[in-house]
């Protein structure tokens, strides 16, 4: 079962299968249950959800587009935050956004096709910005 009925949100009830996914508001209703997927846009307001969302095992963030850059901001505000779980991206990216959203903290693309196609994909070597990778900027670390 991936989605809940009406009246189980309502008791709070949610499936016992680890790899259940809801929506933001559907995770709400739930009580903020730490075993489930969370699905987030990047129009969704986290604020005052931030210190429940960071306890969940994982969260998949939805990219309408491969212009739109929201989810590219909402995973990095995780990983700053001190997210831990699993990352996920899916929807409309390109192969060679993976680079990028590794950079971010983003542990896995959610299409095995694409994941594929982004792993051929040549991607830089070094950064001179601090990411989630490299937590220091290329002139403050160590050069052997």
């Amino acid at each position: 079962m991936d989605r809940l009925e009406r009246s189980d949100r309502a008791m709070g009830e949610y499936p016992s299968e680890g790899g259940a996914t809801c929506s933001l508001e559907e995770w709400r209703l739930m009580g903020r249950p730490m075993a489930m997927t969370v699905l987030l846009n990047g129009d969704d307001d986290i604020g005052e959800d931030l210190d429940a969302l960071l306890r969940v095992d994982r969260i998949t963030i939805a990219f309408p587009a491969f212009t739109d850059g929201r989810g590219f901001s909402l995973g990095r505000r995780l990983r700053l935050r001190g997210f831990h779980g699993e990352l996920i991206a899916s929807g409309e990216l390109l192969p060679d956004q993976w680079a990028y959203l590794k950079r971010l903290g983003f542990t896995a693309l959610e299409s095995e096709s694409l994941t594929e196609r982004a792993e051929l994909c040549l991607s830089p070597k070094d950064s001179y910005q601090a990411d989630a990778l490299s937590p220091l900027p290329l002139f403050r670390r160590r050069i052997n």
